[in-house]
């Protein structure tokens, strides 16, 4: 699955593992070795790094930096549409209720 993974990515991208089984990683990257020479591709690419454990790859990865702006972007935008439905069923529904009670 993980040789699926990294044939789908760009060659450019280096692909940050971990694993328990330290075996299962060094097949890994031998594997994708013997494919990147089979596609011809560069020295360079198609890179794989070995990770010692969960902070590493946290701190070596793109997404893991960009993640709390995507979050925050996302609750502000569930916030601020909460309102507006909230707003909406104020004005539909509790809004003449409340002229109702009046009179």
């Amino acid at each position: 699955m993980a040789l699926n993974l990294r044939a789908k990515m760009p060659a450019s991208i280096t692909l940050i593992v971990l694993d328990v089984n330290d075996k299962a990683m060094k097949r890994f990257v031998e594997e994708n070795e013997a494919a990147a020479e089979i596609l011809g591709a560069d020295a360079g690419s198609m890179q794989i790094e070995i990770a010692q454990n969960a902070r590493e790859v946290a701190d070596k990865s793109v997404c893991g930096k960009e993640m709390p702006k995507f979050l925050f972007h996302w609750l502000s935008c569930f916030i601020k549409s909460v309102r507006v439905v909230a707003n909406r069923v104020f004005r539909v529904f509790l809004l003449p209720a409340f002229h109702l009670q009046k009179s």
